[in-house]
């Protein structure tokens, strides 16, 4: 089992007692390095097993599965697909819509061609006479299979259970089919009744005891129903007390005094806890259960039992009272507490959905503190959104008022799922919720948890995480000024202060006393923390050669580092770096990397998102405009409040010519965008729309593009990049909109700055877009040195989309020139130019052949048809 052993051994009891001796796993303090490990332990030791024989697993009821086990599914499949492991997995497609996680999860499987889906229609009429044949022990007519199959459809399940309970009922014999020509089944509407009808041939006993262990869980102890039915029963609420009128639970609606019931109904009224009954007895029960295919015992767990399918509990439940089921749940819930005594915070994610359903009766203190226990583990599993359903849960229950200790640690454990589960806008919310619990732990003298809250960090987009800022600084007062906890507190800041806050010096100090710190107390995590935080900011703010300085600086530490978020920021970094300075097949290879990480935490962890992101951009600079739609409208479908993928799919749309589905997505943008605040939403619908008005020539987008970039430019806190680019995409605006004032003041603004550094970098070179500037105001020569360059960049990568847009305004401006020359004025002076070359119609010619077979290669439509038309004009 190699290395992976003493990982297995933790959940897997039968390693363990096989190997005595072997030590306890490495403590890994990062939820995620350690859910990583554990998958990847499982994964090993799989991959080990079947070298020597081959594997198959079959899981069923793939429908029931929770998030977190999905998540180890996708893992699973990717790391397995080329060992001698074969998994099976069932599910029921009805169960499925395309919101169900696993409709996601198969999705995200089928793209990287990882499974095989098997569509089961159902057993044939010729299986089915085959199965009765075998259940009745001779040959059946014809009749009665066609007639079972007409009314199960060849459902096994329902198969199954109409054969069985027409063997049960003594129906399938000899005598009973001799002589009939035409049969009918008990077929119900649903195979609970099936079930029900099964349950009713049970004791009252069995259905009492079952309908609690239906309300216990799928799976149940002897201990517990030995607890709640046996000899030491004691009641819920004092005797004579009408539990139902307790104050708290009048909307609950008990019944009391009721007449005798009907058998299905007599099921749902012995739901409660009735006489207490003996071990002989429950073991009685237990046995008729067990011969009925109810329930079945759980292998290698002596005591322990689980209902044969999760149909057989459904139908249990569902026909308990609303007050029946309350207070079976509370009695559950303070039983199973008892039983497991001061391990009982071990099973918070058990007791959890008991208290929770006991809430009107128990009240919701415990139910606070097992929801807030439980979210804690699902945070240490890396299950981050049970995490923030947990933690929402018990804030729900708090109430609203004063944040106290239980709020205090529901809010903290709800901020950090946040930061994991949310993207763009609702990080804020994440932000709130850590800043409050911080409130609370600083103002109790609470240092160690303060601090761990305020060092909390997240990769996203800028403005995000500034309203950190302040908690982090108190957080530094509060702190040893050298210690561990302080590096990391200063390292956040660092980055907080050159991402969110635009103070680049301010940053370089934080970052520098940061790997101080980290220099002096030889913490190699924390130095390797500094350092990707500084390289992030330094990308953020177009300092490429010092941002590759760092990445060289951390790579050794990088190579050793096992904590899975600060690889993957490396590795994007490192990709994004690439990217703009033009090595496609290096940024290629980091995505590649990337993206096996990123699929170790599931398709909605905000590293997929990035990865997405940075996928796109690289698809549209190689030209695969269709590839780098459909990533997109994959990012958007996971990750709806992102704009990144939204917006990509505006340009593509309008790129391609689909200028209608352009419109319907710019509309969507702009609905979904209504009422954010801040000058980066601005910023992202200036982007859009200026590069959709400029493909379809729309005046009134590229109008709405200049409003977007003004108001964008004047907005309080906006960081420098973005800043920059709503400057930039102004300038474009004004410049294609003939108003040449404000194209000159435009250039003037930012001809002089380093523009390389803008975001959207991929969709327009600054030197085109001061070509374009310079070019609206008459200055050709220096229009002709801009577009220079911008050709120059585009070719050497070759960034194919820019590449086709430079060669085509390129020879628009030649042409222009060479026009404006031939109007020259008498004294032979050029308007436009001193030194206008003579060669400027073919050289534009030229440019023109190079970007028509560009864009017919690539699909650009719209640019196609402007080139030949200009053509056309030149004819004429």
């Amino acid at each position: 089992m190699g290395s992976s052993a003493s990982v297995v051994a933790e959940i897997v009891t039968d390693v363990k007692d096989r190997l005595p001796e072997l030590p306890p796993p490495s403590q890994i303090d990062d939820p995620d390095s350690a859910r990583f490990r554990l998958f990847d332990s499982i994964t090993s030791f799989l991959k080990t097993a079947s070298q020597s024989q081959p594997l198959v697993i079959v899981l069923d009821d793939l429908h029931w599965s929770d998030r977190p086990t999905l998540t180890f599914l996708e893992f699973i499949a990717r790391e397995l697909n080329q060992s001698r492991v074969l998994l099976v997995c069932t599910y029921r497609d009805v169960e499925l819509n395309r919101r169900h996680q696993l409709t996601v999860t198969l999705g995200d499987l089928a793209r990287d061609r990882l499974y095989e889906r098997v569509l089961l229609r159902g057993l044939t009429e010729h299986d089915i006479a085959r199965f009765v044949e075998i259940a009745a022990g001779f040959a059946v007519p014809r009749e009665l299979s066609a007639t079972v199959h007409r009314h199960t459809e060849g459902n096994p399940l329902f198969v199954t259970e109409v054969i069985r309970d027409l063997v049960q009922s003594d129906e399938l014999t000899e005598e009973k089919i001799a002589g009939r020509s035409s049969w009918s089944v008990r077929i119900p509407e649903g195979v609970r009744e099936v079930i029900g009808r099964r349950l009713d041939r049970m004791s009252d006993r069995a259905n009492e005891v079952f309908t609690t262990a239906a309300v216990v869980g799928r799976q149940f102890s002897l201990d517990a129903l030995r607890a709640l039915h046996g000899p030491s029963l004691s009641p819920l609420v004092p005797a004579g007390e009408d539990w139902g009128e307790r104050e708290g639970v009048r909307n609950v609606g008990v019944a009391t005094g009721a007449t005798a019931p009907s058998p299905s109904s007599s099921r749902a009224g012995r739901g409660g806890i009735a006489d207490p009954i003996s071990d002989g007895q429950l073991l009685d029960v237990l046995d008729e259960a067990l011969d009925a295919k109810l329930v079945e015992e759980l292998p290698g767990e002596v005591g322990h039992y689980q209902f044969t399918h999760a149909l057989v509990q459904e139908t249990l439940t569902s026909e308990l009272s609303a007050a029946r089921r309350v207070r079976l749940h509370a009695r559950i819930a303070e039983t199973l507490e008892r039983i497991y005594g001061d391990a009982a915070d071990d099973h918070a994610a058990e007791l959890m959905p008991h208290f929770d359903e006991a809430e009107p009766i128990l009240g919701p203190d415990r139910l606070v503190h097992y929801a807030t226990v439980a979210g804690e583990a699902a945070l240490t599993s890396h299950a981050h959104e049970a995490a923030e359903s947990l933690f929402s849960r018990a804030l729900e229950a708090i109430g609203p008022g004063p944040v106290g200790e239980p709020s205090a640690a529901a809010l903290s454990g709800l901020g950090r799922a946040q930061l994991h589960t949310n993207y763009g806008p609702l990080l804020q919310q994440a932000v709130g919720n850590l800043v409050k619990a911080f409130d609370f732990y600083a103002e109790a003298g609470n240092v160690e948890t303060a601090a761990f809250i305020a060092s909390q960090h997240v990769w996203t987009r800028p403005g995000a995480m500034a309203g950190m800022e302040p908690i982090i600084s108190q957080a530094l007062e509060m702190v040893p000024p050298d210690s561990l906890t302080a590096g990391l507190l200063l390292s956040t800041r660092g980055h907080v202060e050159g991402y969110d806050l635009d103070e680049v010096d301010a940053s370089d100090r934080s970052f520098d006393r940061a790997l101080g710190i980290a220099l002096a107390l030889a913490a190699s995590d924390l130095e390797l923390r500094v350092l990707v935080d500084r390289a992030e900011v330094a990308l953020e703010r177009g300092r490429y050669v010092l941002c590759r300085e760092i990445l060289q600086e951390a790579e050794p530490l990088a190579s050793q580092d096992k904590d899975i978020f600060r690889e993957f920021s490396f590795l994007t970094i490192s990709a994004r770096l690439a990217s703009m300075e033009g090595d496609l097949s290096e940024a290629e290879a980091q995505l590649a990397r990337c993206r096996a990480l990123a699929q170790r935490l599931g398709p909605r962890s905000l590293m997929m998102a990035d990865l997405l992101a940075d996928e796109q951009t690289l698809a549209w600079i190689r030209g695969d405009i269709q590839r780098a739609a459909g990533i997109a409208a994959h990012g958007a479908s996971l990750f709806p409040t992102s704009s990144r993928f939204l917006t990509m799919q505006i340009l593509a749309a309008y790129e391609l010519g689909d200028f209608a589905a352009g419109s319907e997505l710019v509309e969507q943008s702009s609905r979904r965008e209504h009422g954010l605040t801040g000058g980066y939403y601005d910023v992202v619908a200036a982007v859009h729309l200026n590069h959709a008005g400029r493909v379809a020539r729309s005046n009134k987008l590229l109008e709405s593009a200049l409003h977007f970039a003004r108001k964008a430019v004047s907005s309080h806190g906006q960081t420098a990049p973005y800043r920059d680019a709503a400057k930039m995409v102004a300038m474009i605006c004004a410049s294609a909109l003939g108003d040449v004032d404000a194209a000159r003041s435009g250039y003037e603004a930012v001809g002089d700055a380093e523009m390389a550094h803008v975001p959207w970098y991929y969709l327009m070179r600054p030197e085109r877009a001061l070509a374009h500037a310079a070019s609206a105001f008459g200055d050709f020569d220096r229009a002709a040195a801009h577009f220079a360059q911008a050709l120059s960049y585009a070719r050497g990568i070759p960034h194919l989309p820019e590449l086709a847009w430079t060669c085509s305004d390129y020879a628009e401006m030649l042409l222009d020139r060479a026009a404006a020359a031939s109007t020259a004025d008498s004294d032979g002076a050029s308007r436009a130019s001193a030194h206008v070359d003579s060669g400027d119609r073919e050289k534009a010619i030229e440019l023109q052949d190079e970007a028509l077979a560009i864009t017919r290669e690539l699909g650009m439509r719209p640019l196609t048809e402007r080139i030949l038309a200009r053509r056309e004009i030149l004819r004429a």
